[in-house]
């Protein structure tokens, strides 16, 4: 038995003991005792009773999962017997547990995926109805490859190949595809192992690296995956999010991932959902103060997407003035020589 396996049972132990026990049907489960579930089988006793695993989190106060079941104690620590008998007895696929408000919710094939348990996932799946068992699909593909995959790492790549595999196209999952295989793409061994067995990545995948979670990352690593993305089919004009990756790098007055998008054929007017542009975005809030770095990086951007070809009549509609807050908020009373240089810009 594993070291990993064994310390997984001793905290089952440990929370047997706890006034939330599992009941014996959980227990067996965990241990892989298929005569104990057929015996349960066949006195027709509730295959689906739930107990509440008792959690504690970073601040020390216990929480629970509440809800488990059998089967998903059962897939996450790999017991394929059992998880059959219970499928095949009936035992429901589609409930899950949550935390106390309702968040965090998984079935057993998430029990399964997380636990990298892949046979029982793929045996799940082939009972399943498609993405009513894999509603977090995308997010499973984004951390199956945590912290690497690789060669060395078999479990891991595996188990990213099967979750790829059974993946619906982009227009079943949308932008939330293309998001987990940027995340995929920037942890370690990621290019690697999408180079070798993706011919095409989804058209949404430069978003995570144009701005937002990961714009905190070395501008080198970025642009070498963002670079690679759309080599491979990233579209720096994609609309699937509310921004173009273009416009949330411009937001983020990221002049280096701007300079590359634009590069790559990124076009400065396309408009959001609010009629926002890439310029209006990257003008669109007020910093002040003298030799204030983020004003400065603000009308660098600014200034740098006007040269550039933008649509610096943006604002002169009272509908755009009504929907963007530059006017209003900033260029009233315009307080620094730069927010002056800004609203300057747009002629206001």
């Amino acid at each position: 038995m594993s070291t990993l396996r064994l310390a997984l049972l001793c905290v089952l132990a440990i929370a047997t003991a706890t006034a939330a026990a599992m009941g014996p049907l959980h227990e067996a489960a965990a241990k892989g005792d298929t005569q104990f579930v057929k015996d349960w089988i066949t006195k027709k006793r509730n295959l689906d009773v739930t107990y509440d695993d008792p959690v504690r989190p970073v601040e020390g106060n216990y929480a629970r999962t509440l809800g488990v079941t059998a089967l998903m104690v059962a897939a996450h620590f790999g017991q394929l017997d059992v998880a059959k008998r219970l499928v095949e007895a009936g035992a429901d696929l589609y409930v899950e547990s949550h935390w106390p408000d309702g968040a965090h919710r998984r079935n057993a094939f998430d029990y399964a995926v997380e636990g990298k348990q892949l046979e029982v996932a793929r045996y799940l799946w082939s009972k399943g109805g498609g993405m009513r068992l894999g509603a977090r699909l995308p997010e499973h593909i984004g951390g199956a490859c945590s912290p690497r995959c690789d060669e060395r790492l078999r479990a891991q790549t595996d188990m990213a190949l099967f979750l790829v595999g059974i993946a619906p196209d982009e227009a079943v999952l949308g932008k939330d595809i293309g998001n987990a295989v940027c995340r995929l793409a920037l942890m370690p061994g990621g290019i690697e192992f999408l180079e070798k067995h993706f011919a095409r990545v989804p058209r949404s995948s430069a978003h995570c690296v144009a701005y937002g979670l990961y714009d905190g990352l070395p501008i080198a690593q970025r642009s070498a995956v963002a670079s690679w993305l759309l080599d491979h089919g990233a579209d720096p004009n994609d609309r699937s999010a509310r921004w173009t990756p273009l416009m949330g790098a411009a937001f983020s007055h990221d002049m280096d991932m701007v300079k590359l998008l634009l590069a790559r054929g990124g076009d400065l007017n396309v408009r959001g959902a609010g009629g926002e542009t890439a310029i209006s975005l990257a003008a669109d809030s007020c910093a002040h103060g003298a030799n204030n770095p983020h004003l400065l990086r603000q009308v660098a951007m600014v200034e740098y997407l006007a040269g550039a070809g933008s649509d610096k009549n943006v604002y002169a509609s009272a509908e755009a003035r009504s929907k963007l807050g530059l006017l209003p908020r900033c260029c009233a009373q315009p307080e620094s020589a730069e927010q002056r240089r800004i609203c300057a810009v747009f002629g206001l």
